[in-house]
């Protein structure tokens, strides 16, 4: 009978130390489980983080495409108020050959293109470089300029140089062959 009485202490010890075990194991992946939670919040709020600077840029873009929308429609409100015959005169006084009207005395400026000038200039970065804008209406033949200082050409003065090879290809070829032109404008 003695020996039947410490068997059960023995199994019930075993039994004991199994739960226990397991107990452990549980608590272990509960923690484990936890600092995986910890990382996936800290990844949630990153990305939260990443959405709310996205959605300030756009609303901004889209507050300066509205600026932008209303100053178009500014310009072309003026445009229409103006008769078919100054859009003759003004298509008149551009010399052939030429890209765009030169920078005569004969053109002026208005007080739609001023006001057009005078919303610009806010939108111009203040600490990014120097700027110059010059503006020009062909249908007034007016134009206007916000900080008029000589700069150096950009990439965007090859369009200029092409067209006006274009315009006088004829000539251009005579004299440099227009297998060079090609090559050049290639």
């Amino acid at each position: 009978m003695k020996n039947s009485k410490q068997k059960k202490p023995f199994l019930l010890y075993t039994i004991i130390i199994i739960l226990a075990l397991v107990i452990l194991a549980l608590g272990g992946l509960t923690l484990y489980s936890f600092q995986d939670l910890a990382s996936l919040r800290s990844k949630v709020t990153d990305l939260q983080n990443t959405v709310q600077e996205i959605s300030d840029t756009s609303a901004e873009l889209i507050s300066q495409a509205k600026e932008l929308g209303s100053l178009n429609d500014q310009l072309e409100s003026s445009n229409d108020s103006e008769t078919d015959s100054s859009v003759d005169s003004s298509q008149d006084v551009q010399e052939e050959g030429t890209i765009s009207p030169s920078h005569s005395s004969e053109s002026s400026t208005d007080e739609s293109l001023n006001s057009l000038l005078s919303q610009i200039k806010p939108l111009l970065p203040q600490n990014n470089g120097t700027w110059s804008v010059y503006v020009c209406n062909l249908m007034k033949n007016t134009e206007g300029v916000i900080d008029d200082q000589p700069m150096q050409a950009a990439s965007l003065i090859k369009l200029f140089i092409m067209g006006t090879v274009y315009e006088n290809y004829e000539s251009l070829s005579e004299t440099y062959g227009a297998d060079t032109l090609n090559s050049y404008l290639n």
